[in-house]
């Protein structure tokens, strides 16, 4: 399609999920009242459908514009069909015949790492590591005081789910990790 071309669609005769309208006739849609409405669709006779330009790439025509997605398109398949490198695409079939319970052959890494925080710089995550090891001690002896039965423990900044659950006191963020966000 191009931009501005209009194309007239005409309603479809059957429905999406199935071809025939059986259900109409069913004991079970009668009783439950389904049967009346299996013929209704609000859906008009005719659709028109028109490809409008995005707001992009301003500085070229409408044409161009096109051609240039045209392009990039075919090149983005090019490096999809590489990286497939003619493997076949499970089909509908195939994927219907696998059992629900089957696992992958290779399966995701296991007791790998899982980062807790992200930075730029090595300083910055030597000082996110030990703040992070900090919190954790603080967060830790404050539970085992509550869990002992002590109800007046004040969490450390940071703790979220104590506070929402069981309305616990939490310290104060400090000014200077207010900044540093």
């Amino acid at each position: 399609m191009e931009y501005g071309q209009e194309h007239v669609i005409a309603k479809p005769h059957i429905g999406l999920w199935s071809k025939k309208k059986q259900h109409k006739h069913r004991k079970r849609s009668q009783r439950s009242g389904r049967a009346a409405f299996a013929s209704r669709s609000k859906m008009p006779e005719t659709a028109v459908l028109m490809l409008d330009r995005p707001q992009v790439r301003l500085e070229l025509s409408d044409s161009e514009l096109r051609a240039k997605i045209r392009e990039d398109l075919a090149t983005r398949e090019a490096e999809i069909g590489v990286e497939r490198a003619g493997k076949p695409v499970l089909g509908m079939k195939a994927a219907l015949k696998i059992h629900w319970s089957t696992v992958p052959r290779k399966g995701e890494e296991l007791f790998g790492r899982q980062p807790t925080f992200s930075t730029q710089t090595q300083e910055q995550r030597l000082r996110m590591k030990l703040l992070r090891i900090q919190f954790l001690k603080d967060y830790r002896s404050a539970l085992a005081r509550w869990n002992a039965g002590e109800r007046d423990v004040v969490f450390p900044a940071g703790t979220v789910r104590m506070r929402l659950r069981h309305k616990v006191p939490t310290e104060p963020v400090p000014l200077d990790r207010l900044l540093a966000a």
